[in-house]
């Protein structure tokens, strides 16, 4: 016999088979007839939940049919036409530069795209800024995270790169490069250009088969003077000296000294004693044309005779004579800047391979190249007594062009004092100025 329990499951199989059949013309399935009803009204209230917030998001974003767009610090765009403006003072005024918008409005401009008819509202003011202005500032963690390299491809281009990677291998210390500019031949060495008057005097320090390279006059001015290769200049040269060892001498006379430790060392005879000389001094003095044949003295002697007083250098010539680099065929001669202040220059050698022979973003004979997106900010050299604030510098960007800045507004254009580096004024006086990037009125 069966029990209720039976009963109450064979009723609530007959009703499933019977709803099944009307709902979906399956008696024999297994599942519920409103199993997918309940899924579809769930998944329906999820979307739906989704959408209503995917809305209001979209209701609180600038420009989207609210009135966030007329927040501070936002650039306006015009949906239609592409114009720019910012809302000063209840008033649309149309952007020159991003620069100057920004300064005005206190800080870096957030773009919002709004349509005309609600710009139509409002009344328009005074442009801002200059046409010749920057449209696109440097971004603040792409600023002076290089070196600045110039490079003179032949007599009459130079090749500016700003704020690019070290080069790998530049010149050691103890490397001369030969270049040659305005008819005459110098000696690029130890950071500085060097005046080679006489041919013979390469062919003395080795470095007689190295081929000059040529280079612009406004890239060798980069470089700090030196002075000029040769012998020490000695007054009333020729004439009496004091006796050394007994016997007479002259002025401008060579001396070798036994040291007794392996080493020779080389002396001048000057008018205020024996002179020591570097081992530069001595091979240029030697080889000069007419210069007297050397003579052996002793220790004792040396002592005897007193030396001219000071002991320094009598030229500002490296001690050592230079080692000639690895110069190739078609070599390009560059110099890097670092933007220390004070800094000694890096004379590297390149190839002429993707380097423009000029054109245009920079002065005459100077092309002028900078990543796009990048950028430079100079300050002049720090000083106790000088506040940063209320110096100039200049804003670099990624067309070459520097505009000229206050060190106030700096901060305001998204950038720090600290960031800033310092340049020789040859180099930055190869680069196109823009117009001044003030703080207009009402800002």
């Amino acid at each position: 016999m069966s029990s209720r329990r039976d009963q109450v499951d064979a009723q609530r199989y007959m009703m499933t088979r019977v709803t099944g059949a009307l709902v979906r013309a399956e008696p024999e399935t297994s599942e519920s007839p409103t199993r997918r009803d309940r899924t579809g009204t769930f998944a329906g209230l999820v979307l739906g939940i989704l959408l209503l917030g995917g809305v209001a998001i979209w209701a609180l974003m600038p420009g989207s049919g609210s009135t966030s767009w007329q927040q501070p610090r936002m650039l306006v765009v015009d949906s239609s036409t592409g114009a720019r403006y910012v809302l000063v003072n209840g008033q649309l005024r149309p952007v020159n530069d991003v620069a100057t918008a920004t300064l005005l409005a206190g800080g870096r401009l957030t773009p919002v795209t709004v349509s005309s008819s609600k710009l139509a509202k409002l009344p328009r003011g005074a442009a801002v800024g200059t046409p010749a202005g920057p449209q696109v500032l440097p971004a603040a963690n792409r600023v002076n995270r290089g070196v600045w390299r110039a490079c003179s491809r032949g007599a009459g281009r130079v090749v500016l790169d700003v704020d690019v990677p070290a080069a790998p291998e530049p010149l050691g210390d103890g490397q001369a490069l030969p270049v040659t500019a305005g008819g005459k031949t110098y000696l690029l060495w130890g950071g500085r250009r060097l005046l080679l008057p006489q041919p013979w005097m390469a062919d003395v320090l080795g470095l007689g088969m190295l081929v000059p390279v040529p280079v612009a006059t406004t890239w060798l001015e980069l470089i700090p003077s030196g002075g000029t290769v040769g012998p020490p200049t000695l007054a009333g040269a020729g004439g009496a000296g004091p006796r050394v060892a007994g016997r007479p001498t002259s002025i401008g006379q060579l001396f070798a000294v036994d040291m007794g430790n392996g080493k020779v060392g080389h002396y001048l005879m000057t008018t205020g004693g024996l002179a020591p000389l570097t081992e530069t001094e001595y091979l240029l003095r030697r080889a000069t044309p007419g210069a007297a044949t050397e003579t052996a003295i002793t220790a004792a002697d040396l002592v005897a005779a007193g030396q001219r007083s000071p002991v320094r250098p009598l030229t500002t010539m490296p001690a050592s004579p230079p080692k000639p680099p690895s110069l190739s065929e078609g070599a390009v001669a560059c110099v890097e800047f670092a933007g220390q202040a004070d800094e000694k220059p890096a004379v590297v050698l390149a190839t002429a391979t993707g380097m423009p022979a000029g054109g245009s973003g920079g002065k005459s004979a100077v092309t002028v190249r900078v990543t796009p997106g990048g950028g430079a900010l100079l300050m002049p050299r720090a000083s106790a007594d000088t506040d940063p604030w209320r110096q100039q510098g200049l804003l670099v960007n990624d067309g070459g062009i520097a505009y000229p800045i206050m060190g106030g507004d700096v901060a305001t254009l998204g950038y720090s004092l600290n960031q800033a580096v310092v340049m020789p004024t040859a180099l930055v006086a190869m680069l196109p100025a823009g117009p001044a990037l003030v703080r207009p009125e009402g800002g």
